[in-house]
Formats: structure tokens, sequence, C-alpha cells
């Protein structure tokens, strides 16, 4: 039975320790994946920001344009004090419009590069969580099998009969002679 057993376990053993490098690997592209995903949409919010920054602007010289049209209706005088005045505001208040649509594009889009960057951090952390699974799931099954079929000392499957001596009490499975 111990003859099939042992390459059953080790197989087994094998075959557990591949599928947690495998998972392992997966986790990585798949951090690697989604970094991706968020970089180009780090990029598609800059452009965003950078469109609604043109619609401030525009909204600005609209603004312009409709204050000139009604002082005019009015009979104002382009160079009178208020005029100048409310075209300065107006000046100010499209530039700082403009301004804020660029920072929050630009804010959203170093928080999606530093989500990124994480995602990769964290796939290469359970990258190198699997292989070190991966190597105790094969260092332990080395242990079980040197434990149950022999390796010397007391784990090795001997009994003491005096101080210093073992005597075999499996003689039917050794290294080399019917067994592994």
């Amino acid at each position: 039975m111990a003859s099939v057993a042992v390459p059953l376990f080790v197989a087994g053993s094998l075959v557990s320790a591949t599928s947690t490098l495998a998972a392992g690997q997966a986790a990585e592209d798949a951090g690697r994946y989604e970094a991706q995903q968020l970089r180009r949409n780090a990029g598609n919010t800059r452009a965003s920001s950078q469109r609604a920054a043109s619609e401030e602007k525009r909204n600005e010289r609209l603004a312009q344009s409709r204050l000139r049209a009604v002082a005019a209706a009015s009979g104002a005088s382009a160079s009178d004090a208020t005029m100048e005045d409310l075209t300065a505001d107006i000046a100010s208040e499209g530039e700082y419009r403009a301004l804020s649509r660029l920072y929050e594009g630009e804010s959203a889009a170093q928080g999606m590069e530093a989500q990124a960057e994480g995602a990769i951090y964290e796939g290469k952390a359970k990258k190198k969580a699997s292989q070190l699974s991966a190597a105790g799931t094969l260092l332990s099954s080395g242990s079980t099998l040197l434990q149950k079929y022999g390796g010397g000392g007391v784990s090795g499957g001997g009994t003491t009969t005096q101080p210093g001596t073992w005597a075999r009490t499996n003689y039917n499975v050794r290294v080399g002679k019917g067994g592994m």
C-alpha cells in the first residue's frame, strides 16, 4: 500500500505547489492589468478636465460678450470704470473656474495612478506569498515522508534499544528497496 501512497502523496504535493504558484502569477497579472486600466482612466480624466477648462474659458468669453452687448444697449462706455471692473471680474472668475477644473482632473488622475502602483505592489506581494506557500507545501510534504518512511532518528520510524543504537521496526519500506 505504501508503494502506491508515496507517489500519490508526492504528486498531490506537486500539484498543490504548482497551483499555488499559478495563483500567485495570476494575482500579479491581475494587478498589472488593473494598473493599466487605472492609468488609462487617469489619462482620460486629465483629458476630460482639459475639455471642462476649455468650456469654462468659452463661458467666460460669452459672459464678456454679453456684458459688452448689454453695456452698449444701455449707452455705457466700454472704458467706463464700472465696465472695466466687471470685465476684470468676469476674466478672474473664468480663469479661476478653468484652473479649478484642471486641478480637479489632475488630482483625480494622481489618485488613480497611486491606486495603479498599489495594484502592482499587491500583485507582486501575492506572487511572493504564493512562492513561499508553495515552498512550504513541498518542505512539509518532504518532512511528512521522512517521518513516515524513514530518514533516521526517532521520527524516522526506529525505536531505541540502547542509548546510541537504533533498531528498525519497519523492514519492508526502505529507500531503494520496495519503497520509494
